[in-house]
Order: structure tokens, then C-alpha cells, then sequence
């Protein structure tokens, strides 16, 4: 890389060299001295691998990159995105780095690193200051179908999905975040390079409180508040819908939004939970029986008389 001849001789001193060409004039002769030195690359075609990290120093410092002289003769370039996370470039000539290898070619004499690679994740950092549990504020920059990204730091992005919105079934993002927006988030962990985010865990859990306080059997009377060809929805006061299924609903009942219903659960789970208005259907249906063999006649006996006349 150093063109200079006087940084690797001094005048008067003798090398040995080897002869590239003579010209027909034959007032120079070209000779190479690094051709009589072994081929640097070849001293490292067999340790270096992708991934491994190497120490170098910087040599040069460019619009795209930098260079890293990793020994005498082998260099290798870091893209400009691969220098940092944050795409600063506060390297210098002469600078010791660590760096990993993306791409390696001896034969070529082609080297591709990256020093962001080796330094800390900015999300895993964060992560470890702001563990899950802990409450964040972050912008809202994008809403892409039932998830949104949120900018929680220069240089760490979050993501939260449309089940994590509301413990109750979540309509679309857009009814609870707006892009440009800043919220309060749950921190949940990581997915990938992203911080996890959730905006039903900082509330209280709604099914905690149903399923202690409901059980299979009970009758609750309530409110329709949607009704559907497959059914009707039901609010608990805990703010939790149920599904009244048209299978089970007497024949011909019709219901309204808003109007008052008594149903039993028939099933409850966390996530889930159906009613049923048939218990009252078959309650109407039952015959009552008489209360004492006294009272009125039997087949029996209403037969035995016709055969006595």
C-alpha cells in the first residue's frame, strides 16, 4: 500500500529481486522485490473463515468504507453500513479494530468485514436496561395490517401485534395507534432484531376475574351487543363478549342489540366463552305430571271399563 521506495530501502543497500523486464533501451530494468517474498495470502487462505474475528489496523478511511490491514499485505475493506449501528464513521488512520468475517477469496485476494457485527446489539442492550416488564414510550412510524413498529431509540425499533392491543378481540391497529403518535408499551421481549411491545399488559387481565368468578351452569342475564347471522355477542360486565350461538337459541326467538337476555354458560375457557337460552326452551316444554295416582284416570282403568261393558 506505501508506494514510497525509500520506506522499504536505503540508498547504497543491496537487495535481492526479482527481474519483471528489461527494456529494449535498456536504461531500466523493472524488478520486484515483494515477488520474492511469500504471497501473504497464502499464509492465511487456510485460517481465515467466515465469521471469525480478526484484529487489523485501519489503513484508510473512504466515502465507502474502510480499509483493515489484517497482517503485512492482507487487507481487508468494511462497507460504510458495516462500520457501526449508527452509521457514524469515527474511525481513523491507524486505529486498531476487531472486525468479522463476511466474505473471504484468497485466491482473489478479496476480504469483506464488518466491526458493527462485533460490537453490542443496540436492542439487546436495551433490552437489558429497559427487561421485560418494564413500561416504555415510543412513536408510532408505520402500521403495516395487524402489526405497527414503534421507534423506541435511535437505533432499536419495536413491533407490536394487534393481539397484544386488548385483552378483549382486538379490531384493526388503527383503532387504538396512530402513526406519528407517541404511547405508553408494555416491554414483552424480542423477536428478532425488535423489541416486543404490548399495550393489554399494562391493564388487568379481564379473564382472570371471569374465570374466577363464573363456572360452567351459571345463569347471568345480559346485554346483546352485536348480533350476527351465526349468533349473537353477549358483554359481561368485566368487559368480556360471549358468543350466544343460533343453534343454541329457541326456535323463532329474534334478538336486538341492547336488549336484556337471560342465558346459561355452557362453556367457559380463557379466550372463550358460549352461552345458551335452551335450558329455558325445555323448562316451557316439560308436561307436568299429576301429583297423586288419585287424581283423574289411567289408560289402564279406562280400558278395563270398556271391557266390563
Amino acid at each position: 500500500r506505501d508506494k514510497n521506495p525509500y520506506h522499504y530501502a536505503e540508498i547504497d543497500e543491496r537487495l535481492r529481486v526479482k527481474v519483471k523486464r528489461i527494456p529494449k533501451d535498456g536504461q531500466f530494468i523493472f524488478a520486484s522485490l515483494r515477488e520474492m517474498k511469500e504471497n501473504p495470502w497464502e499464509k492465511v487462505k487456510d485460517s481465515l473463515k467466515k465469521g471469525q474475528v480478526v484484529s487489523g489496523r485501519v489503513v484508510e478511511v473512504g466515502e465507502k468504507g474502510l480499509v483493515v490491514e489484517i497482517i503485512e499485505g492482507v487487507e481487508g475493506f468494511v462497507p460504510k453500513e458495516e462500520i457501526s449501528y449508527e452509521g457514524d464513521v469515527t474511525y481513523k488512520k491507524g486505529d486498531r479494530v476487531s472486525a468479522q468475517v463476511l466474505d473471504v477469496e484468497p485466491s482473489k485476494r478479496k476480504l469483506i468485514l464488518s466491526i458493527k457485527r462485533t460490537l453490542p446489539k443496540p436492542w439487546e442492550l436495551y433490552l437489558q436496561e429497559h427487561p421485560a416488564g418494564s413500561k416504555v414510550e415510543g412513536l408510532v412510524e408505520k402500521i403495516e395490517g395487524a402489526k405497527a413498529y414503534v421507534r423506541l431509540a435511535p437505533n432499536v425499533m419495536g413491533v407490536i401485534h394487534r393481539s397484544d392491543l386488548s385483552w378483549t378481540k382486538p379490531g384493526k391497529v388503527e383503532e387504538y395507534l396512530q402513526v406519528g403518535q407517541s404511547y405508553q408499551f408494555a416491554v414483552l421481549g424480542l423477536e428478532g432484531k425488535l423489541v416486543k411491545l404490548g399495550l393489554k399488559q399494562l391493564t388487568e387481565n379481564p379473564w382472570e376475574k371471569v374465570l374466577s368468578k363464573y363456572k360452567v351452569g351459571d345463569t347471568v342475564r345480559l346485554k346483546v351487543k352485536a348480533v350476527h347471522p351465526f349468533g349473537v355477542f353477549l358483554e359481561l360486565p368485566e368487559g368480556i363478549d360471549g358468543l350466544l350461538p343460533i343453534s343454541e337459541m329457541p326456535k323463532g326467538v329474534r334478538l336486538e342489540e341492547g336488549q336484556e337476555v337471560e342465558v346459561k354458560l355452557i362453556e367457559l375457557s380463557e379466550g372463550k366463552v358460549t352461552f345458551s337460552m335452551k335450558g329455558e326452551e325445555k323448562a316451557e316444554e316439560e308436561i307436568v305430571k299429576p301429583e297423586s295416582a288419585d287424581r283423574g284416570f289411567t289408560l289402564g282403568d279406562i280400558l278395563r271399563k270398556k271391557i266390563k261393558l
